[in-house]
């Protein structure tokens, strides 16, 4: 028994291993042994008691599963709630696509940073507005009104661009990559992992450069390399999932986060990954309830505090994949409270591998206002979701109407309170246009931040 174990985790066949532990009663990487003493350790880990204390199982384990009952119910009317407040903000949000923003920059670059004063330029703005629409006749009211209706008509016209900034490390080992051939890379990868085989960055930064030179299989084994250093350590195989949905490789990502489930099941963010795998990997279905357990469980106080906001940005997935995929999609435990679409121009959503430390999502409008944690309601519009200090993300950046022009993305790393191995911080950031539509667009950035090096990074720009 304990040699079939042995070769189902040489074979990488990780959920059998479980099965047969569990089966035989074995100790492996994801069972241990447990005591039980009493009615109520059969009833937290569900194992049948012996027939002396089936009766006493039976009653406990049904007060049990009433009061989960009523704390989901409790859970999701609380999360209903939410949802109805953030949702009057999408749907009071303004539009303010055809106003000459020019006009209207240096006011707002001088606002000072409340809401009183924001309030009262916005008064003002628009006092302005209404008093040049009111001059803007003749022949220049009729140009600009044949300007937007050909606007409207091109698409070409219409369509936002993505620009995303190329992550590329500044490392000494990555600059002795210039210049050979794709056949000497694996070799210079084995000269320098010697000096840094405990140096996870090291792994990614030889992986990515091997998948951009189009080496799939070299990047493919210095990743596996690094796994293979610490097998448990989950900070490498969140890292590696999501680098691994930026090339396209969604169902590789699948089965190394549903891995990490094992042990991460308690935290949020968890579900939160294993949705967006799912999604990238067409399996619909397992996205909206991987989501939908992060709406219903009933997480302890702690966690509620270090991912404050989650459940509002897990419900735009939500919403966008219901609009997307509906007659794929069994919906039925959805409560209607929270099916509402909720479609913007602009959504940007970053998340983090390293618990307990602050990053800030920073996006600067065509106004050269930043949308930030101390400016959270741009005048335009755009609205930033609560600031994360603790956990792993995700922050959340939307506006409903986009003016034309350049929206810029930076993040800001502020604070890491953890001592780690991984040296880095690896930021995702998912850069969407027209979310929720048709046409929406969607680009991955992974980022490989130096904890030792604070400040902020370009992650790129949406032209409208």
């Amino acid at each position: 028994m304990q040699q079939k174990l042995k070769s189902l985790y040489r074979n990488g066949e990780a959920q059998s291993a479980k099965l047969h532990s569990k089966k035989y009663g074995l100790v492996s990487e994801h069972t241990s042994l447990i005591v039980l003493e009493d009615v109520a350790d059969y009833v937290k880990y569900r194992i049948q008691p012996p027939s002396s204390l089936q009766a006493a199982y039976a009653e406990q384990l049904e007060k049990e599963l009433q009061w989960e009952k009523k704390t989901k119910k409790d859970r999701l009317e609380a999360v209903c709630m939410s949802f109805k407040e953030n949702y009057a903000h999408w749907k009071d949000a303004p539009d303010r696509r055809d106003m000459p923003l020019e006009k209207y920059r240096k006011m707002v670059q001088k606002a000072p940073d409340t809401m009183a004063a924001g309030m009262e330029l916005m008064e003002e703005v628009e006092e302005v507005a209404i008093e040049e629409q009111e001059m803007d006749t003749g022949h220049e009211a009729l140009a600009e009104h044949k300007k937007r209706v050909q606007k409207k008509e091109d698409p070409i016209a219409k369509a936002p661009k993505i620009r995303i900034q190329a992550w590329t490390s500044n490392a000494s080992y990555m600059q002795e990559l210039d210049g050979l051939g794709k056949d000497q890379l694996y070799a210079a990868y084995l000269k320098h992992k010697t000096k840094y085989k405990d140096q996870p960055g090291f792994y990614f930064d030889m992986g990515n450069y091997m998948m951009q030179q189009g080496q799939k299989e070299q990047a493919f084994t210095i990743w596996s390399n690094m796994i293979e250093q610490d097998s448990n350590h989950n900070e490498y195989k969140r890292s590696l999932a999501k680098t691994l949905m930026q090339y396209g490789y969604a169902d590789y990502a699948v089965s190394l986060l549903e891995d990490m489930l094992q042990s991460r099941a308690f935290e949020p963010q968890t579900y939160y990954d294993m949705g967006l795998a799912y999604l990238a990997d067409k399996q619909y279905q397992k996205a909206l309830d991987s989501w939908f357990h992060i709406l219903e469980f009933p997480w302890d106080s702690e966690v509620i505090l270090r991912f404050p906001w989650i459940e509002n940005i897990v419900l735009a997935d939500i919403n966008a994949l219901i609009t997307a995929h509906r007659k794929e999609l069994d919906i039925r435990h959805i409560p209607p409270c929270l099916q509402a679409p909720m479609p913007v121009d602009i959504r940007i959503v970053i998340d983090w591998n390293t618990d307990n430390t602050d990053i800030d999502l920073w996006v600067t409008d065509p106004l050269e206002e930043t949308c930030s944690y101390r400016n959270r309601h741009s005048y335009l519009g755009g609205f930033l979701s609560n600031d994360i200090t603790q956990g792993y993300g995700p922050e959340a950046f939307w506006l409903k109407h986009a003016p034309k022009g350049t929206y810029s993305i930076r993040v800001h790393l502020y604070a890491n309170h953890q001592q780690k191995l991984m040296g880095n911080t690896s930021v995702r950031a998912m850069v969407y246009t027209h979310f929720g539509s048709k046409k929406q667009q969607m680009q991955y950035l992974s980022l490989q931040l130096n904890t030792k090096e604070k400040g902020d990074y370009l992650v790129g720009d949406i032209v409208f």
